[in-house]
């Protein structure tokens, strides 16, 4: 009986020993589910963080061209500036030249249109002067004609 009882007890701590390995290998079982499935979901974030930053090399790439293309873009601009900048002084030195003859002219002008005037003066001065010659000249021969009419009336 006492082997029996050795026996059953070596028994029971087999059936529990199973038991416990049971329970172990399910939750082995169970954790290498989940370190799969934690596994699976890391290599799908991997590969996802992977295409992201492919996107991203990418962008940065097409950044760094959109970049460069907008510098040659201001280098052109500037260069056309500059130009244009030149050539604005250039039209404006040949307007302001302009001006400068056109002033110079106008100046000429008005000295000659003063001298005309005083030449017009001087004429009209002398015209008048003439006007008043011509008018005592005739006042004279109308008083002698009407001397000599009334000469002849007396004789």
């Amino acid at each position: 009986a006492s082997a029996r009882s050795v026996v059953k007890e070596h028994e029971e701590e087999l059936k529990t020993s199973r038991d416990r390995e049971e329970a172990h290998e399910a939750a082995l079982a169970s954790v290498s589910d989940l370190n799969c499935k934690l596994l699976t979901q890391a290599e799908d974030e991997q590969k996802l963080a992977l295409l992201h930053q492919s996107q991203l090399q990418q962008d940065v790439g097409a950044a760094h061209e959109a970049l460069e293309e907008a510098r040659t873009q201001e280098m052109l601009l500037d260069a056309q500036l500059v130009h244009a900048r030149e050539r604005l002084d250039e039209v404006l030195k040949r307007e302001a030249s302009k001006v400068e003859e056109l002033e110079n002219e106008l100046s000429r002008l008005t000295a000659m249109s003063a001298s005309f005037q005083v030449d017009l003066d001087i004429a009209q001065g002398n015209q008048n002067s003439s006007r008043l010659t011509l008018e005592e000249e005739w006042a004279q021969r109308a008083r002698a004609q009407e001397d000599t009419w009334s000469t002849r009336e007396v004789q």
